[in-house]
């Protein structure tokens, strides 16, 4: 089992192993900025096994009405698991709680199970897959 949890202070942000080469340039200041949905999964033993980190789109508007998956990572025993998805799900229902009406992700090509769960959740491909949350969430 597994707890999905909001990042509250720096000591919360995640330090996932595995390698992942946007994992140097994510820093505890970048989760925790206002607006940022920031989410982690822990284990029954209190193990950080999942995060994932959306920002809000400002372009030109003063206020976001879509976001960004920026960081979506999920330790490798624990994949497959439906950790990602329910990452997922939480913060999307945080953002349409927040008055977000759409958000989206690019993923990198090939990434056959990223592109999978992705399209399990509605999402629609275009230059990055996107998903409208105007009816509540996924």
């Amino acid at each position: 089992m597994f707890a999905i949890r909001a990042v509250q202070e720096p000591e919360d942000v995640p330090r996932l192993a595995g390698g992942h080469p946007a994992e140097a340039k994510i820093d505890s200041f970048a989760w925790l900025q206002p607006g940022n949905i920031c989410l982690t999964a822990k284990s029954d033993t209190g193990e950080t096994v999942g995060a994932l980190l959306l920002v809000p789109d400002k372009w030109k508007l003063s206020r976001a009405v879509s976001m960004r998956v920026v960081w979506l990572y999920v330790e490798e025993p624990y994949r497959r698991h439906g950790i990602a998805r329910s990452l997922l799900k939480a913060a999307a229902q945080k953002a349409a709680q927040d008055g977000i009406r759409c958000l989206h992700v690019a993923i990198r090509p090939g990434n056959a199970a990223v592109i999978a769960l992705f399209d399990s959740l509605s999402f629609t491909e275009g230059a990055n897959y996107v998903i409208d949350l105007s009816h509540g969430g996924l």
